[in-house]
């Protein structure tokens, strides 16, 4: 999971729909019928883009084909109970179909006595929505206290940092409130299909990692002068590096690699090749990453 900027500008299209069921919505409420033609038809490729085609919370890669990895427009608040809110542009994320599952209906609160009643959705004496208020940075609805959070507003990164295991592991100095919040989020991310892909992916870098510095030690000859190292593992930590562009599949996760380097990496050269080699590569992370 990883911040993104949404524009503010409400697409023209998801607008159009807004204006076709302004009456409806506010007759019928709760009892809206809502379609996908609402809210995911004018926005899904939108989205794909804002997104880089990822699930909004575990960051895996989305399709039109993998069931579990199938592209849905995700409710932050479901428009089962925030009826107001089923085609608000800041309301609205793409999520994988286990996400999505997993997740439901459900909208935990700190408090539940927080929770803005039906009664008092934002409607104007005209019985048109009241758009600031249903904007997810409206103070009302951010006074709801929401465990889950909003990958728009929240800064996830500040959460949550991984295990060599691929597992997400909760960060330290979180206040309370922030701590309930992310143990509520990793019932997304530690679903085991999508652990199991991070865990994947380290092994990659590992292997990766490991074929380079074999390569390495072979062509160099034991000319091992900075400028030959910075040569030989210039490929692999530009790969290293890609892997924490928002636009690949489990970014998050390609920062912690960076930041905690020595626990991904050198421990796993040392553990396997010893501490020459240790040494060797935390040479090379300083020369290709630090300077």
């Amino acid at each position: 999971m990883i911040t993104i900027d949404k524009p503010e500008k409400v697409p023209d299209k998801l607008i159009e729909i807004q204006n076709e069921i302004a009456d409806d919505l506010f007759n019928k409420k709760q009892n809206f019928n809502w379609n996908t033609k609402h809210y995911s038809v004018p926005i899904k490729d939108i989205l794909k883009a804002l997104y880089h085609n990822k699930c909004a919370f575990c960051e895996c890669e989305l399709s039109e084909y993998d069931n579990s990895n199938k592209f849905t427009v995700e409710h932050y608040r479901p428009k089962e109970y925030y009826f107001w809110l089923g085609a608000e542009w800041t309301n609205l994320f793409p999520t994988c179909k286990s996400c999505n599952g997993k997740k439901g209906k459900e909208f935990p609160l700190l408090d539940r006595r927080n929770k803005i009643k039906i009664d008092n959705a934002p409607f104007d004496k005209n019985g048109k929505l009241i758009p600031e208020k249903c904007n997810i940075k409206n103070v009302e609805l951010l006074n709801e206290k929401p465990l889950i959070l909003h990958p728009e507003i929240d800064k996830p990164e500040k959460y949550f940092e991984f295990n060599i295991h691929g597992k997400a592991i909760l960060k330290s100095d979180l206040s309370d409130f922030e701590i309930k919040r992310a143990n509520q989020m990793l019932l997304f991310l530690n679903l085991p299909i999508i652990e199991e892909k991070r865990k994947r992916k380290i092994y990659e870098f590992q292997q990766d990692l490991r074929e380079t510095l074999d390569e390495f030690v072979v062509n160099a000859e034991g000319d091992f002068r900075d400028h030959n190292i910075k040569l030989g593992f210039q490929s692999f930590f530009r790969k290293l590096l890609k892997q924490k562009e928002p636009s690949s599949e489990f970014s998050l996760l390609g920062s912690c690699m960076i930041e905690k380097f020595d626990v991904f990496f050198l421990d796993y050269i040392e553990q396997n090749l010893g501490k020459k080699y240790r040494e060797l590569v935390e040479n090379a992370f300083n020369l290709c990453i630090i300077t």
